[in-house]
Parts: C-alpha cells; structure tokens; sequence
C-alpha cells in the first residue's frame, strides 16, 4: 500500500499529533492539582483558558499554514 503523503505532511501531521492527546489531560491534572493544593475550583472554562495558552506556546513550532489552522481553532473554543 502507497501513501500519497509527502515527507513534509508527514512530519506535519506528527508534530500536531504528538500534542492532541497529552495536552487536553496535562491541563485537566494541572486543574486537579490546583483544586487539591491551592483550593482554586476547576472548571471547564478555566481548563478552556489554560488550554489554549498552552497550545499557544507550541503553535510557533508549527509550519505557517498548520499554526494558523490551530489559531483559528484555539479562537473558536474561546
């Protein structure tokens, strides 16, 4: 079976699914710690808004045409 991808898309592809999966359920365990040890109460819009700062500071990695598709996104969650 041949793939019509190109090393590039590959890689593009790769680089955003390596953060689908952890990002979402590193913030829920910041949210948990933070309600555990400083009493702050977890809710789905702070968990929106740490979220989307966190993918903010990875965006940049991205190649030009994928950042902005995830900009775009992380505007509409918000």
């Amino acid at each position: 079976m041949q793939h019509n991808s190109t090393p590039q898309q590959h890689n593009s592809k790769l680089s955003i699914s390596r953060y689908q999966p952890t990002e979402p359920t590193w913030e829920i365990w910041k949210q948990q710690n933070a309600q555990i040890f400083r009493g702050i109460q977890a809710s789905l819009e702070s968990w929106k808004s740490c979220f989307a700062q966190t993918v903010k500071l990875h965006v940049h990695r991205l190649k030009p045409p994928l950042s902005h598709s995830i900009s775009v996104w992380l505007n509409s969650l918000l």
